[in-house]
């Protein structure tokens, strides 16, 4: 058997050499062809289950479907809604699954901001921009927490400002006496023209002889008295209504 190998081998190396190279040659391209061929196949096909694998995964990955929360509504859902809400900035009370005025208050509040219709109710449109799916996110702008002024403590806790003292009334000024109607009081030592009248009617009458030069001197102090005395008046030289009222009786 070996000789007929080596004969056979023999013979295309020496006598059929002309025919055995051309053979070998063509043998040599055809497999090299056909192992490329394979290879690319192999690559092209791995690809084709990549994708598939991978749009398959994406086919599988179910929605998630929040429920619609309001004022009232407790539940794992509100915590969570909470959390997200105070990770945002929105929310600064305690994450307790119900969804109270301060709840309501950061919804308003990121609806806002995120440009929806803020009433305070957390349905799809708002569930969409708290926790966009891997999709949106490239579309989703970022929203900023809106700045809110903190609100005062409510009870008997919280300080009430201190009242203003009330401004004192204007004191009005003490209004004069009204100036008496009658006859002015004269005194010694008093002038003007009073005195000039009482002078010229104690001279009619016969008590006063001096000039009338309205001062309350001596000599009209002296008529006064005598008047008075007759008159049965207090004799005090002080020219009052009672003796006004006398002098008046006399000249008549």
């Amino acid at each position: 058997m070996g000789r007929v190998y080596g004969r056979l081998t023999g013979a295309m190396r020496t006598d059929d050499k002309p025919i055995a190279e051309p053979v070998a040659k063509a043998v040599g391209k055809k497999t090299a062809k056909t192992t490329a061929g394979y290879c690319l196949l192999g690559f092209v096909t791995a690809v084709s289950l990549s994708l598939a694998g991978q749009q398959a995964i994406a086919q599988t990955v179910p929605s998630i479907t929040y429920p619609v929360l309001s004022a009232g509504s407790t539940g794992d859902t509100v915590s969570r809604l909470q959390a997200t809400l105070k990770l945002l900035g929105f929310y600064q009370g305690t994450v307790d699954g119900t969804y109270n005025a301060s709840t309501q208050t950061a919804v308003t509040q990121f609806q806002t901001a995120a440009g929806l219709s803020a009433d305070g109710i957390t349905g799809p449109s708002t569930w969409q921009k708290l926790l966009p799916s891997p999709s949106d996110i490239s579309n989703t702008a970022i929203v900023e927490p809106v700045a809110t002024t903190p609100q005062p403590a409510e009870g008997p806790a919280a300080e009430q400002p201190a009242e203003q003292p009330a401004e004192p009334a204007a004191t009005q000024p003490a209004e004069e006496p009204a100036a008496p109607t009658g006859p002015p009081i004269l005194r010694p030592d008093v002038e003007g023209g009073a005195v000039a009248q009482l002078q010229r009617e104690l001279q009619q009458l016969g008590y006063y002889d001096g000039d009338i030069d309205g001062i309350y001197g001596e000599q009209t102090q002296a008529a006064v008295i005598s008047f008075q005395t007759d008159q049965q008046l207090e004799a005090d030289a002080i020219v009052g209504p009672s003796t006004w009222d006398a002098l008046t009786r006399a000249l008549n």
